[in-house]
């Protein structure tokens, strides 16, 4: 396996200049983005949701959306649900 010629801690900050988060953050954005997208389009379990959006478990996706999103996963759901 090669490794990429730049220190991890560089690649972070080169990272959060042109994005403007962590790597992390920008993961968790996207897992949280597809979690929103499956709770508004499908009426899979929240354990589905959790699987498919690539949250270990549910109670992480809850945690997780709750800190990004503002809200529970479930309250997000209902708001689509009465559309």
């Amino acid at each position: 396996m090669q490794h990429v010629p730049v220190a991890r801690r560089s690649l972070e900050r080169r990272f959060r200049d042109v994005v403007g988060r962590s790597p992390l953050e920008e993961i968790r954005k996207a897992h949280t983005d597809r979690a929103k997208y499956l709770l508004a389009e499908t009426d899979l379990s929240m354990s589905q949701v959790a699987e498919k959006s690539g949250f270990s478990n549910a109670a992480w996706l809850s945690k997780t959306f709750r800190a990004l999103a503002g809200e529970t996963p479930t309250l997000y759901r209902e708001r689509f649900k009465t559309r």
